[in-house]
């Protein structure tokens, strides 16, 4: 019996993390805060805000909307969002 109880136990342990990686879930404030920080130091970015993530597997997707100067080029706001995206792939 008592080793019926370990593998059950094991068994549930398992099965709910494997649960939580098949569901949608946002990621802790603290890794939160650090997405933010990671983002607002980017040359080029005023302001980070409305920052939404979400867990899927291994990976962390997020959502957010940067701030930039109004009077930079088009071309320009695109290189900042390689440049996050970049970054983000290296986190």
């Amino acid at each position: 019996m008592l080793v019926g109880f370990m593998v059950a136990r094991m068994g549930w342990g398992f099965g709910w993390d494997a649960l939580h990686d098949l569901v949608d879930r946002s990621v802790d404030e603290q890794e939160v805060e650090a997405i933010r920080r990671t983002l607002a130091e980017t040359t080029g970015v005023s302001d980070v805000h409305d920052v939404r993530t979400r867990k899927m597997g291994d990976l962390i997707v997020v959502d957010a909307h940067l701030e930039v100067d109004a009077s930079i080029s088009v071309e320009t706001g695109h290189d900042i969002r390689s440049e996050e995206r970049r970054v983000g792939k290296e986190c």
